[in-house]
């Protein structure tokens, strides 16, 4: 988050460019100013392709939404965009959720068409000049194609993996994540033989993200069978730092305890979480004296104790904090870290 900036939120969604963006606008400036064409359209139509992937993303997030499922935020990188669902859908609904980003893309392509300099639906017109509204007519349907390449991290990839879980296939994610492998290893090959270097780069990514992948899947597998109640730090464990405290303060109280990570109480009630880093930092800046309870992660999301590890482990790779509260019968019992799943696994 400290290298993005916010932009205003959408359905509650916190949304934000990361500061790398700027420097894809910057190549685009220079490269247009280079072969001698003007450069404000050509920044204005990557900002607006940025739109159109800002709105898949909100395509993901909304039918999420729709299930009870809630997004953390939504980033722009360079390379696309980014929506942190911070929970695991059943395979139905992941792949609902999955399907509806690139249909986004069909839409606005569909929107855009009448717009644009083809003649009919049914037969290509005459094309003296390719406009703006072309170009993003064509991005639109780049996008939705190039996303539905079954392979990680694409969208593609998703819908595999929920199309062979509802089909009870086992193994469902590790299939998925072979698929990818060969894939890039296709686009590799075909990248080197008529010399593409961006399809060697999107091969590349594909690999990586696929092996990626294949380490999760080989995590779920080791943590099957196992719940979060076998592994959680019960609460009367759990150093805690009452929500008046300073600082400075809450430094003190927590000087002695190993954890890596404190909750943020009044009474019974649990505010927040807040890291010892962060504490720390806090401490050797000019907001030692502040309330701690201002700076504490709010998002605090609860599992039940019968959840199984395997469920939970993407979900704490996505929090910030890496840090979910455990209940029973809606009550809060215990927390589970990152610390304790690493103990669990190794």
């Amino acid at each position: 988050m400290s290298w993005s900036i916010n932009l205003p939120t959408a359905f509650g969604i916190p949304i934000r460019v990361h500061y790398s963006f700027f420097l894809l606008l910057a190549w685009i400036a220079f490269e247009a100013s280079a072969a001698g064409s003007p450069v404000l359209p050509e920044v204005l139509f990557i900002i607006t392709i940025f739109g159109c992937v800002l709105l898949h993303e909100l395509g993901h997030a909304l039918t999420a939404l729709y299930f009870g499922i809630k997004t953390r935020d939504i980033v722009l990188y360079p390379i696309g965009g980014v929506a942190s669902i911070v929970k695991e859908a059943p395979p139905l609904q992941e792949l609902l959720i999955t399907i509806a980003g690139p249909l986004v893309n069909v839409v606005l392509a569909l929107l855009l068409y009448p717009f644009s300099s083809f003649e009919s639906y049914e037969e290509l017109g005459p094309i003296v000049e390719i406009t703006i509204v072309d170009r993003i007519f064509f991005t639109n349907i780049l996008l939705a194609v190039f996303n539905l390449i079954p392979a990680f991290p694409m969208d593609g990839g998703r819908i595999l993996r929920s199309l062979l879980a509802l089909c009870k296939v086992k193994s469902a994610t590790m299939i998925a994540a072979r698929v990818s492998q060969l894939l890039s290893i296709g686009l590799g090959a075909l990248a080197v033989m008529y010399s593409m270097p961006i399809v060697a780069i999107i091969s590349v990514f594909i690999l990586l993200n696929a092996s990626q992948t294949v380490l999760q899947a080989k995590l779920e597998k080791k943590l099957s069978g196992k719940r979060v109640s076998d592994i959680m730090i019960p609460l009367k464990e759990v150093t805690s730092i009452p929500h008046g405290s300073s600082c400075r303060e809450a430094l003190l109280i927590t000087a002695e305890s190993k954890q890596s990570v404190f909750l943020i109480a009044h009474g019974e009630q649990i505010l927040g979480v807040i890291s010892k880093k962060q504490l720390i930092a806090l401490n050797e800046s000019e907001m030692a004296d502040d309330y701690i309870s201002g700076y504490a992660e709010k998002e605090l999301p609860m599992v039940d104790s019968a959840t199984s590890l395997a469920n939970v482990a993407a979900l704490i790779a996505k929090m910030p904090h890496g840090t979910l509260l455990v209940s029973e019968s809606g009550a809060p019992v215990g927390i589970l870290t990152p610390e304790v799943l690493l103990q669990a696994i190794s």
